[in-house]
């Protein structure tokens, strides 16, 4: 009595990688997977043997490297439910005294970094700042206000120019006037 049947031939690693790709997976694939790093896979898997090799690269049976996901759920910090008091009436009094001694030293760092950089006049103070401007603008004032009186005296003008000239000069302090205020509302905003 013969068999005709024939018999199934034994199936290694390297035949099973190749009738089954789906299940198995190297580093840059399961980065991919599971949203990683290829480094984090390297680190991940170096106590995991390897399948086998395809295309000269290692590649793992996706049972062997499931459990990433998890472990790299259990290497995250954990986040901290506790819900941190931001209003002062409603602290502990240790908590409360910490969060003034805080706000002074704050305040106390923020007053030296102005008189430091008052010192070194990289802040200059606003009466200054007020007192050039008034200054450069009365020179530019009294400066447009003679200049139609110096060109006619000059010669350089007749009579009929002048008036002109007067006309344009208080269209241009008017512009003058109109941006200072500008630039004021701007620098308060």
């Amino acid at each position: 009595m013969t068999n005709n049947t024939p018999t199934p031939a034994i199936l290694g690693p390297a035949d099973d990688i190749t009738l089954n790709p789906d299940f198995y997976f190297n580093r840059e694939e399961l980065g991919e997977t599971f949203g990683l790093a290829r480094s984090t896979v390297c680190k991940m898997i170096r106590g995991i043997p390897a399948a086998g090799i395809r295309d000269r690269g290692l590649v793992f049976h996706i049972a062997d490297v499931s459990t990433l996901q998890d472990q790299r759920l259990k290497s995250q910090q954990p986040t901290t439910d506790a819900y941190v008091e931001n209003n002062p009436d409603k602290m502990t009094p240790p908590d409360r005294r910490i969060h003034y001694q805080a706000e002074d030293t704050k305040q106390a760092a923020e007053l030296k970094r102005r008189k430091n950089e008052l010192e070194e006049r990289l802040l200059i103070p606003a009466t200054e700042v007020e007192q050039t401007l008034a200054h450069a603008f009365k020179t530019v004032a009294l400066t447009l206000d003679t200049l139609p009186d110096a060109l006619e005296r000059d010669g350089l003008l007749a009579s009929a120019d002048v008036r002109r000239t007067v006309a344009l000069i208080d269209e241009v302090r008017e512009k003058l006037a109109e941006d200072l205020m500008n630039l004021g509302t701007e620098v308060s905003s």
